[in-house]
């Protein structure tokens, strides 16, 4: 599980860091780790980390890391930019129950 969160951090702060750098607009391919495969532990954390978005806004461990965001709505800019490119990945990589 540990290192499934490790691996959807570092895809997040890819597609960040991109942004950052090429523009929020342009299309951007983040390394897709093997979290794909253990959908219930890729859905537990995204869970996770939303929840924490939601409930703890600037105050989040993930704004406060700017890890993928320097405040709540780029952090949930980028994690709905990700959904959407997981859910373009068939249904090995977005599968949920």
């Amino acid at each position: 599980l540990r290192f499934d969160k490790f691996e959807i951090l570092f895809s997040l702060n890819y597609l960040y860091s991109y942004d950052q750098s090429n523009g929020f607009d342009l299309v951007a391919y983040p390394p897709i780790g093997a979290f794909g495969h253990r959908y219930e532990n890729k859905n537990q954390i995204i869970k996770e980390i939303e929840q924490s978005l939601s409930e703890s806004e600037n105050d989040s461990p993930f704004v406060k890391s700017q890890i993928f965001g320097k405040n709540v709505r780029e952090c949930i800019q980028i994690m709905e930019k990700w959904n959407k490119f997981m859910a373009t990945l068939g249904w090995r990589w977005s599968h949920d129950r």
